[in-house]
């Protein structure tokens, strides 16, 4: 087994008592913007979507799926919230914020695991001020529910091919998240099928046919889960994507303009777009199998937005684009601090001037984008 791969063996890696407490920190600014005056934020746009569910009782929620796309998870928990915690705007965006706080918490380990600890320091630190990530925080949708799930399966998945006898549990972990993924956002059926594709072929060239065995078997329950739970509203489903692809008005917009909604500003978008295949490339190139899942954790999301063509704006197609975001973020700090190895300089001094340089980027862009110098205080009107 290749050893740089392996996240037991982390030589020369950064010290956890500088990585544990800037991930804390990465936590409470997370935290911060994901709860500071969420309470008081009207309702907006496709929030509303799901507000006639909260008078239905928990059979009828199960029978639905809608012509709006809030799916039957969503307004699940949104009803069982609100029966739990009374009527309100918190108990309404639980979803979004239980979502956040959890990608919050799990976004260090995963990265950890994936690409070591300064680009996972940087990661979190990266996503916890992103201005879409912090937007969808606290919007009443289940797109941030969606992206922790996401995180969960790819970790669950390079853990599986990490080790020479994953524990099972993992495999348990990749059933659970693949089945619940595509119930809880219809349009995360790529990411699953891809990192599920991935991860078979990554089994089958190293010739693990055991673990192949359990891969397959932990997919196929996840397929499942998420067939048994979408029964009983299956035809309102079908309905549901037959409409929603191929049909209806498509905004015009440049791939550009969705990536802008995703990074914060156009000078970063134009480094992700030099960086991000690079940073594959340099994966593949080093035979770090993380690489494979970091590639299709970020590229199949976008085919199948160019393939389907949902009808929808370009905030539609950035918040589709949200699973694939936490992975763009780690592969352009990989490839940061590995351009910073390149100087030859000694371990600590890498580590060093990695988190300086990439704090201080991290916070030039927060300032440049539209959370920082130019944000104003919209009170109750924040959310539009």
């Amino acid at each position: 087994m290749d050893t740089k791969f392996d996240p037991k063996k982390k030589m020369d890696d950064l010290p956890l008592a500088i990585a544990l407490p800037l991930v804390a920190l990465a936590i409470v600014i997370g935290l911060y913007f994901c709860l500071a005056g969420r309470g008081n934020v009207h309702l907006f746009g496709d929030e509303f979507h799901s507000i006639w569910h909260l008078n239905q009782s928990y059979g009828d929620i199960l029978k639905i799926y809608d012509a709006h796309g809030s799916g039957v998870a969503l307004p699940l928990i949104q009803r069982f919230a609100v029966d739990i915690m009374g009527p309100g705007l918190w108990a309404y965006r639980l979803p979004a914020i239980l979502g956040a706080i959890a990608t919050l918490l799990v976004i260090y380990p995963a990265a950890s695991c994936m690409v070591g600890r300064v680009p996972a320091v940087l990661t979190a630190l990266s996503l916890s001020t992103n201005s879409l990530f912090l937007f969808y925080c606290g919007f009443g949708r289940s797109y941030l529910l969606a992206l922790f799930l996401a995180i969960v399966m790819a970790y669950a998945t390079v853990m599986t091919l990490a080790n020479a006898r994953p524990k099972p549990w993992w495999h348990a972990v990749l059933a659970i998240s693949s089945g619940l993924l595509p119930y809880v956002h219809l349009t995360t059926v790529a990411f699953v099928v891809g990192i599920g594709m991935t991860v078979i072929v990554c089994n089958l060239i190293m010739k693990r046919y055991r673990d192949l065995a359990w891969l397959t078997g932990s997919l196929a329950v996840g397929a499942t889960i998420c067939f048994l739970l979408y029964i009983p509203a299956w035809d309102g489903l079908w309905n549901f994507i037959h409409n929603k692809t191929g049909k209806g008005e498509v905004e015009h917009f440049a791939a550009f303009d969705v990536l802008d909604l995703l990074t914060g500003n156009r000078v970063i978008t134009m480094i992700w777009t030099i960086t991000i295949p690079i940073a594959i490339a340099g994966l593949a190139l080093a035979r770090r199998r993380s690489g494979s899942i970091l590639a299709f954790a970020v590229l199949v999301p976008v085919i199948a937005l160019v393939v389907t063509q949902p009808a929808g704006m370009t905030y539609a197609y950035a918040r589709y684009l949200l699973p694939a975001l936490p992975f763009m973020i780690m592969l352009t700090f990989w490839l940061f601090v590995e351009i910073i190895r390149l100087t030859r300089l000694p371990t600590p001094a890498v580590h060093a001037v990695s988190l300086v340089l990439g704090i201080s980027l991290i916070a030039i862009s927060f300032w440049a984008g539209p959370r920082g110098a130019e944000h104003t205080n919209d009170g109750p009107f924040a959310n539009t």
